[in-house]
């Protein structure tokens, strides 16, 4: 897909062991890097000549493997720019801006990696120092393994203008260089926990790597990112072989492909209210579309669904029951930032679930972390890791 591409790391890895020497890499980071090519990989180790010492770390890293989460995603540069005042089109607005490193797989991998998840993330950068950055953030602030294929596009940049009111105006995304996420192999997926995928990703790519993951009964988790990505991913085979889905309201529409049901604005606490009595209820017939597309014998969608929580539907073989259980989102304290609410959910739900295999638990440990990323003006979260 991408003329040129090559492992960074040097030829004695690449000969003797990419996999392992990759890993092993990622676990003694701090010793430095070293950069090649289009691939990065942490501290390349000679392999030519293993010693004992070297097979242990082997054994000790293969450990690791087993709990890995590998993410495929965008990363992206956000800088959102606020008027101070109501704004005049056409001329110069006084106001302040804010940026940041963000991007569906970006924020979700950072999040897994403050949970103290062994994370592996798959994704593009441009050939700048902001592409070059946000990788270095991920690798040493997080201890996130990254793969990634740096290209002659620039870093995925969006930059938003909103008024005085916090409303966005307009925005500009420049996200080409999202084409060019590469997918882990099926050596790469072995002994992962959970692939996370997010619809940012080219749809060839993913459903690649879905599969794959599908055929070694890996649970995949994904992402859909926004309405029109939903109706993407609904026109492929990926929701075939994905055991969670996490869309919001207008994205579970999409997915559905009944974008004109009858009912479909009615109110969400009404829709809640009658969820047991009522079985047309517009969520629940996009729900039951949407899941009789999924993994058949394990499949779960967690719809968010902002102050009302989330609502879950649940089917297990080899019953083809649906259960639904609605959860009640905590209260924040106060709202700072709603923006990274929902990447921060899906993280700390794959966290959890990957240590304790519970749906239930996962979901309320999810909540929770949602809640602290609501009550934090950046999407990065300070105290997500005393949860």
């Amino acid at each position: 897909m991408t003329s040129g591409m090559s492992l960074r790391s040097n030829l004695s890895l690449v000969k003797h062991n990419a996999v392992i020497g990759a890993e092993i890499a990622t676990e003694i980071m701090k010793m430095g890097k070293e950069r090649k090519n289009n691939w990065t990989t942490s501290v390349p180790i000679d392999l030519a000549k293993p010693n004992k010492e070297k097979l242990n770390r082997i054994k000790e890293v293969t450990k690791v493997v087993d709990r890995k989460v590998i993410v495929v995603g965008a990363s992206v540069i956000d800088v959102i720019a606020r008027s101070d005042q109501k704004i005049i089109m056409g001329t110069s607005n006084p106001g302040g801006y804010r940026e940041s490193q963000g991007g569906v797989g970006r924020n979700i991998a950072e999040a897994l990696g403050r949970l103290g998840t062994k994370t592996v993330f798959y994704t593009a950068i441009g050939n700048d120092e902001k592409g070059t950055t946000l990788i270095e953030n991920l690798e040493t602030k997080y201890n996130i393994f990254t793969k990634f294929i740096c290209t002659s596009d620039k870093t995925a940049f969006y930059f938003a203008i909103l008024d005085n009111n916090g409303e966005l105006q307009t925005a500009i995304a420049d996200m080409n260089v999202n084409e060019n996420i590469p997918s882990p192999t099926e050596t790469e997926l072995q002994g992962a926990k959970m692939l996370v995928i997010d619809a940012n990703a080219p749809i060839s790519n993913l459903a690649t790597a879905s599969l794959s993951a599908f055929k070694m009964n890996i649970p995949i988790f994904l992402e859909t990112t926004s309405a029109p990505k939903a109706s993407l991913i609904s026109e492929s085979d990926i929701l075939k072989t994905v055991t969670f889905v996490s869309p919001n309201y207008d994205e579970l529409f999409s997915l559905a492909q009944i974008e004109d049901v009858k009912g479909k604005k009615l109110n969400l606490s009404d829709q809640l209210q009658r969820l047991e009595a009522d079985e047309d209820l517009p969520i629940k017939l996009a729900a039951s579309r949407v899941i009789g597309n999924m993994n058949p014998s394990n499949a779960h969608i967690l719809i968010t669904l902002g102050e009302f929580g989330v609502l879950r539907v649940s089917r297990t073989a080899p019953s083809s029951c649906l259960k639904y259980i609605h959860y009640e989102a905590p209260k924040p304290k106060f709202v700072k930032n709603v923006t990274g609410a929902g990447d921060t959910f899906a993280a700390a739900f794959v966290h959890e679930f990957v240590q304790n295999q519970d749906v239930d638990t996962a979901i309320l440990f999810a909540l929770r972390a949602a809640k602290l990323s609501i009550e934090c003006e950046h999407s990065a979260i300070p105290n997500l890791e005393t949860l």
